[in-house]
């Protein structure tokens, strides 16, 4: 999100947009990524929009999954797709990954009933505040 917001912010101009008059808004899951957005630039010195609205959804409704919790659930994924190789070999694992095709993935979540697996990851960096509480 921070790199379409970077994009936008220096691009905007060119499609007749003010790039300090940037409006970020989000429904639903969107909403949350919105509010996680504002938390973010709250802690940042870099202005990436200016106003933001949410509608049904904020950091409370996608709560934040532990570093470690993700990690796991990516090893799992990775295991149901096949994936043959050393768990905790991240760059393997990470290529192979990135290396399935998206259609794929999304079956393979669907099919384990995983929808709502991946959420907003507590890593230290993008959301600091919340890692210090």
């Amino acid at each position: 999100v921070r790199t379409a917001l970077r994009w936008t912010r220096d691009h905007i101009q060119a499609f007749g947009g003010n790039p300090r008059k940037v409006t970020l808004g989000g429904f639903s899951a969107g909403g949350a990524m919105v509010n996680w957005q504002g938390i973010l630039a709250a802690q940042s010195k870099e202005v990436l929009f200016h106003r933001m609205y949410m509608m049904s959804g904020n950091y409370q409704v996608v709560p934040l999954m532990p570093k470690e919790e993700a990690i796991s659930n990516t090893q799992r994924l990775a295991a149901e797709l096949g994936y043959k190789g050393n768990q905790n070999e991240a760059v393997k694992l990470r290529e192979f990954m990135k290396s399935q095709k998206e259609e794929d993935l999304v079956m393979k979540l669907r099919d384990l009933h995983w929808d709502t697996i991946f959420r907003p990851i507590q890593d230290g960096h993008f959301i600091k505040m919340m890692a210090e509480e």
